[in-house]
């Protein structure tokens, strides 16, 4: 069987569970015999976890009231144009 290489992207849509099945399949088998492979793996897990962590203070936080207002006139905007006859 010929050895597949994996590029980063790759490597970091399997960790980001977004690499397709038949992707996702090639690389799990891959890795059972690379431990190489395996290692560059490690490491977009870890910095998704890392991110992760770093970024879930602001994800959990609240909507600042700037941009809640910001979104508001940007929707009464659209909806007024989308009113007016053309």
């Amino acid at each position: 069987m010929k050895k597949q290489d994996f590029d980063d992207e790759t490597l970091m849509a399997f960790a980001d569970g977004e690499l397709d099945a038949a992707g996702s399949l090639a690389l799990e088998e891959a890795l059972a015999d690379d431990d190489a492979l395996a290692e560059r793996l490690a490491v977009f897990l870890d910095s998704r976890q890392l991110m992760g962590e770093a970024l879930k203070p602001l994800i959990d936080g609240p909507v600042p009231e700037a941009l809640l207002a910001s979104l508001r006139r940007m929707t009464e905007e659209a909806q007024q144009k989308d009113a007016t006859p053309q």
